[in-house]
C-alpha cells in the first residue's frame, strides 16, 4: 500500500443534493492549465504540448469555466428571476444589490490596464490601450483637450463586443483612427473628435500583431506606415508595412514585394515617417547578416508620395556612427529633416534638405543616474526635439531598462535628459514608455512600470507622464480619470454542507465567501492566504473529515501552490508548507497547479498538473489528516505497465476534476493523443481508482465530428457518473467551431457513452457554444454556458430528466441574459427547489455581473 493510502473505500460524498463545478461537492474547478493551440475566434483552449500558465486572459472564452465576475465603477448587480413553470425559464433582471463585491482597484495600481500608444493633433491628445480586469478585454480611449493637462475615458458605441484591445492611434484627416484585435479578428475605430469612437471590423487594411509608427499627408492623401508581426526589431516576423488613404477613413494595406527594398532584408520594421509635400522619409531596422543583433538601423526615402521606395547610403563614418543601433527617428522640420541616432552614450543629429544627402549635426552625451543613455523615440514640438532616452536597469539578470525623456533644441544641441523617478535609481524597476506624442503645450508619454520586490516577484502597472516644453516632467494620475477603475472578483470553486463555501479571487488576492441561500455571500477576511504583489487564487475546495480544505496557486513571479483548512469554514488557517508535498520551494522544483479538491470520511484528494517543461503531468495528492500525503502512481506500473498520468515530450496529461462513489473515484482532463497529428491531439480522459492511490487512464472517443476534445468537470450519481467537456470542430468556413458534449457512465466509470448538447434552431451550423458549469439538482442535471461568438453571446441552459440520456437546449431570455454584448452564466448551484446561476452581462462599455434564480430544468 502507498504510504497513507485511505484503508477503505469512501463512503457517500457530502452534500450529495448537488455536484458541479463552481459551487459543489468534491468537483473542481475547470481551470485551464495550457493555451496552446487556442483559437480565439472558436473558444477553445486545448491541451496540446504546452506547460501550466497562469489563468488566461479571458477565463469564460480561452479557458472554459472559471467562474468570473467584476464591478466595475461601482456597477450593480443585476438579479434576475425566472417564472414559476418550467416552460419558461426566462427572467428579466433587475438591479439587486452586490453579492460579491469589492473595491475597485486604482488604475495606477492595476495590474490588468495597459496603455500602448498615445497620438496628439493641437491639443487634443488620445491615449490606447485595454484593460483585462473583470468581465471582459475592454478598449481604453483616453482623451484630453488640453495637451494632457486633463483626462477623461472616452466613450465607445453601444454593443461592441467584449475582447477588444488597441494597438495604435495616428490622426488623419477627419479625425482619429485607432487600430487593435477583437474576437472577430482586425478592428479599427473611427472617432472625429476623440471622445465617441465607432468600431469598425476591417480584415482586409489590418492584422491583429499591426504595429503605427505613424501617418502623414502627401499630394495624394494619407499614407501611413508601420509593422506587422514580432515585437522587437530585427524580429524574424517582423515585416514592414504601409496603408494609403484618400480620406483617413478607407485604407488600403501595402506590403510584401509591392513595398520594394522596404522588405529586402531577413526582417523589417518602421519606426517612425515624415514628409514634406512628396518627399517622405522612414526610419527603421532590417535583419542583415553580420550586423551587430542580427539586425540594422536603416533609412528610406521616397520622392512620389510613398509609391516607390530607395534606401539611403549613407558616407561610412556616419553609417557606423549612427545606423549600428535601431534610430530615435526623424521629424520634418521648416527646410528640410532632421533624425537622431547613435550607439548607447552618444546622440548624434542628422540633417537633410531632400532626405536623400545627410550631414551630421551636433553630437551629445546626455547621462541619467549616471550612465549613458541610448535615444529610442523621437517627436519635435514648439521648437524642441524630445526623444525617449534609456538606461540599463539594476537587474543584471535582465534586459530592465529605465526610460526618461530628453528635450533638445529645434536644431538638435543641448541634450538634456528631464528629471525621472528619482526615487527607482538602485531599485530592481524596469520603465518603459511605449510611445510618446507632442502637442501644443507639451509632450504626453505612456508606458508601464514593473516593480520587482524579490527575484521572484514583478509587478506591472501603467504610466503616463506630461512635459511642458521648457517644463519640468510630472506623472499623471490616472487614479483621477472617471471610470478607468476597475475590480474583479473570481470565484473558482465551492461547496456546501449546510452552508456553501466559495473560493476563487478578489483583485489578485484569493478570497473566501460563505453563503447560506446561495443570494446573499459574505467574505472571509483572513491572513492566512497570502497577499501582495503578484497575483494568487483559491482554485478549490472540499470538506473532508476535518472540516474545509481550499487549495490555490500563487504567480508572485514562479508558479507556487498554497492550501488552507478550516473546521467551520469561517476560521482559517495555512497549512504549513513542510506538510504539503506539492508546493514548488525551489526554481528549480517542478511547479503543481491544483485545480480540484475532493473530501469525505477518507480525508482528501487534491488533483492537478505538473509542468514538466514543455508538456504536462497529471498528479493526484491523497491525505486523511492533512499532515501526511501520499503521491498516487498509474496502476500499471506495479505489473510493468506504462505510467497513465505521467506526460512526454509532446504529449501531455492533466486532470481537471475529481469526484467518488462508494466503489470509487472517478477523475475526468485531457490526454494527448501521439498518434494524432500536431496541434489536434487533445483526447478527452477518464482515471478511475478504487482508492486513489492507483490509477488507470481511459481515453473517451471523441464526439461526432469533433478533431479535439477534453472533459471538464464530472459529477456522480449512485452507479452513474456524468461529465461536462468542451470539444472544437472545423466550421464551413474553415475556422474552429467550439461545442460542448457530455459523457455518462452507468456502470461506475467502466463505460461511457458521449453526446452533443443541442442547440437551438435559431443558431446556425457555425454558431460556437460552451458549457460552464455542470449541475445535479433534484430533478436531473443541468448545464449552463453561453451561445454564440466570443464578446457577442447570450446566457444558455441545457437539461437532462434523472434516468434519461436525452438532453434539451432551454429558452433564455430577458435582461442581464440575452442582447446586445456578452452575457454568460459561468456556475451554478441548486438551492431549495430554485437553481441559481451566476455569470455577467458585458459590452466594451460597462459590465455588470448576474444572478440568475429560475426553476431548474426537468
Amino acid at each position: 500500500m502507498y504510504p497513507n493510502a485511505p484503508s477503505q473505500v469512501p463512503g457517500q460524498p457530502y452534500g450529495a443534493g448537488y455536484v458541479q463545478p463552481g459551487i459543489h461537492t468534491g468537483d473542481g474547478p475547470q481551470h485551464r492549465l495550457s493555451e496552446a493551440g487556442a483559437d480565439r475566434d472558436s473558444g477553445w483552449s486545448g491541451l496540446g504540448a504546452g506547460q501550466p500558465k497562469r489563468r488566461p486572459k479571458w477565463p469564460w472564452i480561452a479557458a472554459g469555466a472559471l467562474l468570473l465576475v467584476a464591478v466595475t465603477g461601482g456597477g450593480a448587480w443585476l438579479i434576475a428571476r425566472g417564472e414559476e413553470e418550467n416552460e419558461d425559464v426566462g427572467g428579466q433582471a433587475v438591479a439587486a444589490a452586490e453579492p460579491l463585491a469589492v473595491p475597485a482597484v486604482a488604475p495606477a495600481d492595476s495590474e490588468t490596464l495597459e496603455l500602448a500608444a498615445v497620438a496628439a493633433h493641437g491639443k487634443d491628445v488620445i491615449a490606447v490601450g485595454h484593460d483585462d480586469g473583470g468581465n471582459r478585454q475592454r478598449p481604453i480611449f483616453l482623451v484630453s483637450h488640453d495637451a494632457g493637462t486633463t483626462w477623461r475615458l472616452a466613450a465607445v458605441e453601444a454593443g461592441a463586443p467584449l475582447g477588444d484591445r488597441v494597438n495604435g492611434v495616428v490622426h488623419a484627416g477627419f479625425g482619429w483612427l485607432a487600430i487593435g484585435g477583437g474576437p472577430d479578428g482586425p478592428v479599427q475605430w473611427l472617432s472625429q473628435d476623440g471622445d465617441t469612437w465607432t468600431r469598425i471590423p476591417d480584415k482586409s487594411a489590418f492584422r491583429l500583431t499591426d504595429e503605427l509608427a505613424g501617418v502623414v499627408r502627401t499630394s495624394a492623401g494619407y499614407l501611413m506606415a508601420g509593422t506587422h508581426g514580432g515585437s522587437l526589431p530585427g524580429d524574424a516576423r517582423s515585416r514592414a508595412v504601409l496603408w494609403t488613404s484618400a480620406d483617413g477613413r478607407s485604407w488600403r494595406r501595402v506590403e510584401g514585394a509591392d513595398t520594394g527594398p522596404l522588405n529586402a532584408g531577413d526582417a523589417s520594421r518602421i519606426d517612425s515617417i515624415a514628409a514634406r509635400g512628396d518627399v517622405v522619409v522612414l526610419t527603421g531596422s532590417v535583419g542583415r547578416p553580420g550586423s551587430k543583433g542580427g539586425r540594422s538601423a536603416v533609412i528610406w526615402r521616397s520622392v512620389d508620395g510613398g509609391r516607390s521606395w530607395q534606401e539611403v547610403v549613407l558616407p561610412p563614418d556616419l553609417h557606423d556612427k549612427v545606423l549600428a543601433e535601431p534610430m530615435a527617428g526623424v521629424v520634418a522640420t521648416a527646410d528640410g529633416f532632421l533624425a537622431v541616432g547613435g550607439t548607447r552614450g552618444s546622440y548624434t543629429t542628422l540633417r537633410s534638405v531632400d532626405g536623400e544627402v545627410w550631414q551630421a549635426g551636433p553630437s551629445a552625451q546626455p547621462r541619467i543616474f549616471g550612465q549613458p543613455s541610448q535615444p529610442r523615440r523621437l517627436v519635435r514640438g514648439e521648437g524642441k526635439l524630445v526623444a525617449v532616452a534609456s538606461v540599463p536597469g539594476t537587474d543584471s539578470t535582465t534586459d530592465s531598462r529605465i526610460d526618461v525623456l530628453a528635450t533638445a533644441g529645434a536644431d538638435g544641441q543641448g541634450w538634456a535628459p528631464a528629471q525621472l523617478g528619482s526615487d527607482l535609481q538602485g531599485k530592481q524597476a524596469d520603465l518603459r514608455l511605449n510611445a510618446v506624442a507632442a502637442a501644443e503645450g507639451g509632450v504626453v508619454a505612456v508606458g508601464w512600470l514593473e516593480e520587482r520586490p524579490t527575484p521572484d516577484i514583478r509587478r506591472r502597472t501603467p504610466v503616463m507622464y506630461r512635459m511642458p516644453y521648457g517644463g519640468s516632467l510630472t506623472r499623471v494620475d490616472l487614479n483621477a480619470v472617471e471610470g478607468l477603475a476597475s475590480g474583479t472578483v473570481v470565484p473558482l470553486d465551492g461547496a456546501s454542507d449546510g452552508e456553501a463555501v466559495l473560493v476563487g479571487a478578489a483583485n489578485g488576492d484569493p478570497a473566501i465567501w460563505v453563503s447560506q441561500n446561495g443570494r446573499s455571500w459574505s467574505r472571509i477576511t483572513t491572513s492566512a492566504v497570502p497577499q501582495g504583489p503578484g497575483s494568487q487564487e483559491l482554485t478549490a475546495v472540499a470538506k473532508g473529515r476535518l472540516g474545509w480544505l481550499a487549495v490555490g496557486v500563487a504567480w508572485p513571479g514562479r508558479t507556487t501552490a498554497f492550501a488552507v483548512s478550516s473546521p467551520d469554514g469561517k476560521e482559517w488557517q495555512p497549512l504549513p508548507s513542510s506538510e504539503l508535498p506539492f508546493p514548488r520551494r525551489s526554481r528549480t522544483d517542478k511547479p503543481f497547479i491544483p485545480t480540484a479538491v475532493t473530501g469525505g470520511d477518507f480525508g482528501y484528494v487534491v488533483v492537478g498538473a505538473v509542468d514538466e517543461g514543455g508538456f504536462t503531468s497529471a498528479a493526484v495528492w491523497y491525505s486523511k489528516d492533512l499532515r501526511l500525503w501520499g503521491e498516487s502512481k498509474a496502476a500499471q506500473i506495479a505489473v510493468g505497465g506504462a505510467d497513465d498520468l505521467k506526460g512526454v515530450k509532446g504529449v501531455s496529461r492533466a486532470i481537471y476534476d475529481i469526484t467518488y462513489n462508494a466503489k470509487g473515484f472517478v477523475a475526468v482532463g485531457a490526454a494527448d493523443d501521439p498518434n494524432a497529428p500536431a496541434g489536434k491531439r487533445t483526447r478527452p480522459a477518464v482515471w478511475t481508482s478504487r482508492n486513489s492511490a492507483a490509477w488507470t487512464l481511459r481515453q473517451l472517443p471523441l464526439p461526432a465530428g469533433a478533431e479535439q476534445a477534453e472533459l471538464r468537470s464530472v459529477v456522480a450519481d449512485g452507479a452513474q457518473f456524468t461529465a461536462l467537456g468542451q470539444a472544437v470542430r472545423k466550421g464551413s468556413d474553415g475556422v474552429d467551431v467550439s461545442f460542448p458534449f457530455i459523457a455518462a457512465s452507468v456502470d461506475n466509470g467502466a463505460n461511457w457513452t458521449v453526446v452533443t448538447l443541442p442547440m437551438p434552431e435559431k443558431a446556425g451550423h457555425d454558431t460556437p457554444a460552451t458549457g460552464h458549469a455542470l449541475v445535479k439538482t433534484d430533478k436531473g442535471y443541468a448545464v449552463v454556458g453561453s451561445i454564440g461568438r466570443k464578446g457577442s453571446t447570450d446566457a444558455a441552459l441545457w437539461g437532462s430528466k434523472l434516468g434519461s440520456d436525452s438532453w434539451l437546449v432551454m429558452p433564455v431570455e430577458g435582461g442581464g441574459l440575452t442582447g446586445p454584448g456578452a452575457q454568460e452564466l459561468l456556475a451554478a448551484v441548486p438551492v431549495g427547489a430554485e437553481l441559481v446561476a451566476l455569470g455577467y452581462s458585458a459590452d466594451a462599455r460597462t459590465s455588470a455581473p448576474t444572478l440568475w434564480v429560475t426553476q431548474p430544468p426537468s
